[in-house]
């Protein structure tokens, strides 16, 4: 599409000698221009989305105790004030990018009570426990957020956060 406006705006061009000989106007073509603007905006929109993605995807790989949760919560609220800031609400891509970020931020809370510093082994053994599953080494590389997803954590964030809660309480004493 760019290579299209870029030829309309070259006939755009070629037509201005034409009209300074008449002493005409030039014609005004606003839908070049929209058509113009709205490019920008998909190229904004889809940089974004990469971005987004290409972040997803390290913070679901790499290893859950490497993870920086405020450096992940600042970036998630970054981008999503830059697709606000773009006003396309009504674009698929807009919508789909706004939702992953929502679905990403609404489990902020469940990460950052996995984080607790003062979660110990016996903490850990009891969230197994809730769980209901021994199948997981929260020390381990292989511990990420993918794993945390896949083994369902969400469905216990209330127990998880009572957990992370019991910790720092007991860590604080």
């Amino acid at each position: 599409y760019k290579e299209q406006v870029k030829v309309l705006r070259e006939r755009e061009a070629n037509l201005k000698p034409g009209c300074e000989l008449f002493k005409l106007d030039p014609p005004v073509y606003k839908e070049i221009s929209t058509v113009e603007t709205d490019l920008g905006l998909l190229e904004k929109i889809w940089k974004l989305a990469e971005e987004w993605d290409m972040m997803w995807d390290n913070w679901r790989t790499d290893p859950f105790k490497k993870l920086e949760v405020a450096s992940m919560g600042s970036t998630a609220a970054a981008i999503s004030s830059s697709v606000v800031a773009l006003g396309i609400k009504s674009w698929e891509i807009a919508e789909v990018l706004t939702k992953k970020i929502q679905t990403f931020r609404k489990t902020m809370p469940l990460i950052q009570n996995l984080k607790e510093p003062a979660i110990k082994e016996r903490h850990w053994t009891t969230l197994k426990s809730t769980i209901g599953t021994e199948n997981f080494d929260p020390y381990s590389d292989n511990f990420t957020l993918n794993t945390i997803f896949e083994m369902k954590f969400n469905e216990y964030a209330d127990d998880i956060a009572t957990i992370a809660m019991i910790a720092k309480k007991e860590f604080e004493v």
